[in-house]
């Protein structure tokens, strides 16, 4: 039996599973075979998306969003109206937001003051 790898589409819904955007959804922007092109609104923003291994991200939904659409159709579209298509998502879906962690904080965050 061959496991078949999930082949990603622009507008699909993802969950990060590695790297410091760990467990943070986010939209496909661009996918290719062996890169995909991912962005929350918050992290990682449109102007400069994150482009993961496509082994590195699961696969969540393809939403029927506007948001996905304007993706889809390739039509101008804001960090804030990702990040609200992301929020109603997880409260329609009773999950968790994930909050930024000390990522943000840099290489001093375990030294104590």
């Amino acid at each position: 039996m061959t496991i078949k790898p999930v082949t990603f589409r622009k507008g699909d819904l993802v969950i990060s599973r590695m790297g410091r955007d760990a467990n943070r959804l986010m939209f496909v922007l661009q996918a290719k075979e062996k890169a995909v092109s991912v962005a929350d609104g918050r992290l990682r923003h449109i102007e400069k998306p994150k482009v993961k291994n496509p082994s590195h991200i699961m696969w969540v939904s393809s939403p029927d969003s506007p948001v996905a659409e304007k993706i889809r159709s390739g039509e101008k579209l804001t960090n804030s109206e990702l990040r609200r298509a992301i929020a109603e998502y997880q409260d329609a879906n009773d999950l968790e937001p994930k909050k930024l962690s000390s990522a943000k904080k840099g290489r001093d965050a375990n030294v104590k003051g």
